[in-house]
């Protein structure tokens, strides 16, 4: 009987360290210097408290005072026309995406309860609403990636406080559903692929990932591509576009690299930041950019507003 027993504890201990050994086999490498914390054990203290405080009591709870879009649904049903004559169709999803992850962050490092549901609620819509062909997002926005990939970003915060398992198994159908011939600002949806692949492992994920940023921008890139051609980011050639679409559009090889280890998409983002530190950076270390056909409002007051982007947001200046 001791005999039996031994046995069994023995074969239990083998399954239990073969199954061990082939999660860890099954984790993908990561070649980051840093990783993200886990959101739910952020306690951030002290000013910086304060600040989201600020945030929370000012345009967080109050956040219908801005006005279109922000006076709607977001991501939690359809948002109506209006508001903006000149946008187009994309632009009250992107300002929304925006606007819901950055307060549902916001609710859960003050634990805000109201922050907390409207990001929620908003997740859920989404999650609870896939299109037919397995795409997440309303319709309207067609195959168009962009507002969705800001919006993304709230799944994945939504999906580390929560743990709801629908995030990785419904962004796997959206990213199955994509077209490969990206560009420019769509290819930003690479950053939510790459986060799923570091939860899941699965391979498929991110080789379609690197598919979508080579075809975009290796081998002298797409005729659409704006500022970054593979060639040019490496070598540090000076940029001439969006401010936003720089800032978001350059990280994804950044992306690439944490989970690829791959030196071409390193020196790829490295060259890219080195121009606009050389042609852009500020005393004060933010970037000086112009944003072309933008800011419609503002002209009457300021002929050539001045943008400068730091990781912390946006400055305008006249």
């Amino acid at each position: 009987m001791k005999k039996k027993l031994i046995k069994l504890f023995i074969t239990v201990g083998l399954v239990l360290e073969l199954g061990s050994c082939t999660d860890v086999t099954d984790t993908p490498e990561y070649y980051g210097v840093y990783k993200e914390a886990d959101i739910e054990n952020i306690q951030p203290s002290s000013w910086l408290r304060e600040i989201l405080q600020r945030q929370r009591d000012g345009l967080g709870l109050n956040r219908k005072e801005s006005g279109y879009p922000y006076n709607t649904c977001l991501w939690n049903g359809i948002i109506p026309k209006g508001g903006n004559l000149i946008a187009k169709g994309w632009w009250p999803y992107e300002q929304s995406g925006y606007m819901t992850d950055g307060l549902y962050r916001c609710g859960i490092f003050l634990r805000d309860s109201v922050l907390m549901q409207l990001g929620c609620d908003n997740a859920r819509y989404v999650l609870s609403h896939p299109r037919a062909n397995g795409m997440l997002g309303p319709e309207t926005l067609g195959e168009s990636q962009w507002a969705f990939s800001v919006f993304a970003r709230t799944l994945l915060a939504y999906y580390d406080y929560t743990g709801d398992d629908r995030v990785p198994v419904l962004l796997k159908k959206h990213f199955s559903a994509l077209n490969d011939t990206l560009t420019n600002r769509q290819t930003c949806i690479i950053e939510s692929m790459c986060k799923i692949y570091s939860y899941t492992g699965n391979k498929e994920i991110l080789q379609k990932a690197r598919h979508i940023w080579d075809l975009f921008s290796m081998n002298g890139g797409t005729k659409d591509n704006e500022v970054f051609i593979h060639e040019d980011m490496v070598s540090s050639k000076p940029i001439d576009v969006h401010g936003v679409t720089a800032a978001e559009v350059s990280k994804q090889p950044l992306i690439l690299y944490l989970y690829t280890g791959k030196q071409e998409y390193l020196d790829a983002a490295l060259g890219f930041y080195s121009s606009v530190e050389r042609e852009n950076e500020l005393p004060d270390g933010g970037y000086r950019l112009h944003m072309k056909a933008c800011f419609l409002s503002m002209q009457k007051r300021c002929m050539r507003p001045v943008i400068s982007v730091t990781s912390y947001g946006v400055t305008v200046t006249c």
